[in-house]
C-alpha cells in the first residue's frame, strides 16, 4: 500500500491540533516530571560545568592535564553532586519519556484517549515499547559500527594509491553511509507506532509496511518537520537574545591568536553557563511549552503514516 503524503501530513496537523487538548492531557504531566528532573540537574551541572572549564589544569603546553584533572573532580564535592544527579535523573527522564510516547500512540494509533485529567501508563505497551526501542538501538548501532569500520577500510585502501585518492573514496563512502543511515531510520521509523497497533514489537512490521514507501516516508517526514524547524527557531531565537553577547564575542576572539583566544572563551564561557543558570526556570518552562506543542506531532506523525500503510486512516 503507498502513503498518501499530503493526505498523512494534513491529517497528522488537523489530529494534534484538533484534539489538542486530549494531546495536552496525555503529555503534560510526564513533561513535568521530565523538566523538574532538568532544572534540577541543571542547578547542579552548570556551577559544576563552569568551574571545571575556570580552573580545568593545564600543562606547560597549555594542554589538558589529565592526572590533575582527575585528582580534581575527585576532591571537589561540586562534581560529586554534579555527577549524581545526572545518574538519577536520566533514567527518570526515561522512564518518562517512554510513557509519554506511549500515550501519544496509544491515542494516534488506536484512538484511546487518557480516561483521567492526566496519563501514566506503566503496563505491557510501555514494556513491549522499551524492548523495541532497544532493539532499534542496537540495530542502529550495529549498521553504525559497520558502516564506520567500512569507511575506515576504504580510506586505508585509498592511502595505498595515493592521499588525493584516498580523501576522495573517503568522501565517497561517507556520503554513502550517511545515505544508508538515512534508509535505516525511515525504514524504522513506524517501529514504534506498529509496536503499539500491533501489541507485538514492531521492529520487522516496520521494515514490512516501509518497502517500496521510502521516498514518499522521506517527503512526509521532510512536511512534518519543516513547521516544528520554523518554531523552534522562533523560540530559541527568542529565548537565546539573553546569551548572543557571549557566544559573539568568543566567535570574535576566536580570530585572534590561539592563546589569546583559549584564554577569553574560558574567561567567557563560565559566564555564559552562569547566565544560563541564573535564566534556567524560564529556559526550561520554554522547553516544557516548545515539548509539548513538538512532540505530540512528531509521534502522532508516525501513528498517522502507520494507520494509512494498514489501511486504517479512519482510525482519526
Amino acid at each position: 500500500m503507498k502513503l498518501p503524503i499530503l493526505k498523512a501530513f494534513g491529517a497528522t496537523y488537523a489530529l494534534v491540533f484538533g484534539h489538542f487538548f486530549d494531546c495536552l492531557r496525555i503529555v503534560w504531566l510526564p513533561l513535568a516530571v521530565i523538566s523538574a528532573t532538568r532544572y534540577w540537574v541543571g542547578t547542579k551541572v552548570l556551577p559544576a560545568l563552569a568551574d571545571f572549564i575556570k580552573n580545568m589544569p593545564l600543562t606547560p603546553a597549555s594542554k589538558p592535564d589529565f592526572a590533575a584533572i582527575i585528582e580534581m573532580i575527585r576532591e571537589n564535592p561540586i562534581y560529586h553532586d554534579a555527577i549524581k544527579s545526572i545518574m538519577i535523573a536520566l533514567p527518570i527522564a526515561l522512564i518518562f519519556t517512554l510513557i509519554l510516547i506511549t500515550g501519544l500512540l496509544r491515542f494516534s494509533v488506536r484512538g484511546q484517549k487518557p480516561q483521567l485529567p492526566f496519563y501514566i501508563g506503566s503496563g505491557a505497551d510501555e514494556i513491549r515499547l522499551a524492548l523495541n526501542v532497544i532493539l532499534v538501538f542496537l540495530a542502529t548501532l550495529g549498521v553504525s559500527l559497520a558502516g564506520s569500520l567500512g569507511v575506515g577500510l576504504v580510506a586505508t585502501i585509498g592511502l595505498i594509491a595515493s592521499p588525493p585518492v584516498s580523501a576522495l573514496i573517503t568522501a565517497i563512502a561517507s556520503f554513502a553511509l550517511d545515505c544508508v543511515m538515512i534508509w535505516f531510520a525511515v525504514r524504522l521509523s513506524l517501529a514504534n507506532a506498529a509496536t503499539i497497533g500491533e501489541r507485538t514489537i514492531g521492529f520487522g512490521t516496520s521494515l514490512r509496511l516501509t518497502g517500496g514507501n521510502f521516498w514518499r516516508l522521506l517527503i512526509f517526514w521532510i512536511l512534518v518537520v519543516i513547521p516544528i524547524i520554523v518554531i523552534g527557531c522562533a523560540i530559541a531565537g527568542a529565548a537565546g537574545s539573553t546569551f548572543w553577547p557571549y557566544v559573539a564575542e568568543m566567535l570574535d576572539v576566536a580570530q585572534q591568536g590561539e592563546s589569546t583566544a583559549r584564554e577569553h572563551v574560558r574567561e567567557m564561557l563560565p559566564k555564559l553557563l552562569m547566565a544560563v543558570q541564573e535564566h534556567l526556570p524560564l529556559l526550561v518552562a520554554i522547553g516544557y511549552v516548545s515539548a509539548a506543542i513538538i512532540l505530540p506531532i512528531v509521534i502522532s506523525a508516525g501513528g498517522v503514516a502507520y494507520r494509512y500503510l494498514t489501511g486504517n486512516e479512519a482510525a482519526e
